[in-house]
C-alpha cells in the first residue's frame, strides 16, 4: 500500500530511517559543479522502463545517487520520489518505482542518508530541484510505500 506524503515531516516519520542500517546506501551528496549523469542499467527489468542504478545529475548542482525508472519514449514526465516507509524496503520502493513508471512517471528512489533530521535536509534540499528537472515536468509527488 502507498500514501502520497504532503509534508517533509510526514515523509521523515513515516519513512522508518531511524532503525540501525535501514538503508545500508550512500548518503545523497552534493556537488557543485554541472556533471553528466553517471549510472548502471539495472539488470532484469521491464523492456518498456528505462531504468538506472547510480549517480545521476538532478541539475548542475546536485548528484544524487538512487534508482532511477521512467518509461521509454516519454519525456517531460511528473517526477515521484519513493520513499521506504517503516514496514517498507528498498526492494519494495524499487517495484512502486517500477509501476509508477508503467504509469507515465518518472520514478527515484534515492538513496537516504540515515536518521530524520539528515532526510529532512536532503529532501529540502532535492524536491525543489526536482520541479526544475530537466526531464520532468515540473510536478514533483513523494510516496512512501
Amino acid at each position: 500500500m502507498t500514501k502520497n506524503i504532503d509534508t517533509l515531516e510526514a515523509a521523515v516519520a513515516s519513512s522508518g530511517l531511524t532503525r540501525r542500517g535501514a538503508m545500508g546506501v550512500a548518503a545523497l551528496t552534493a556537488a557543485g559543479v554541472a556533471l553528466p549523469a553517471v549510472a548502471t542499467a539495472a539488470a532484469g527489468t521491464d523492456n518498456r522502463l528505462n531504468v538506472f542504478e547510480g549517480r545521476y545529475a538532478i541539475d548542475g548542482h546536485k548528484i544524487v545517487d538512487g534508482y532511477f525508472v521512467a518509461p521509454r519514449g516519454k519525456s517531460k514526465l511528473d517526477v515521484v520520489v519513493v520513499v521506504p516507509g517503516t514496514a517498507g524496503s528498498m526492494a519494495t520502493a524499487r517495484e512502486e518505482a517500477q509501476r509508477r513508471a508503467l504509469a507515465g512517471a518518472y520514478a527515484i528512489v534515492p538513496a537516504f542518508p540515515n536518521g530524520a533530521a539528515a532526510l529532512k535536509a536532503e529532501l529540502q534540499d532535492t524536491l525543489p530541484r526536482l520541479r526544475n528537472f530537466a526531464q520532468g515536468s515540473g510536478r514533483v509527488t513523494l510516496v512512501a510505500v
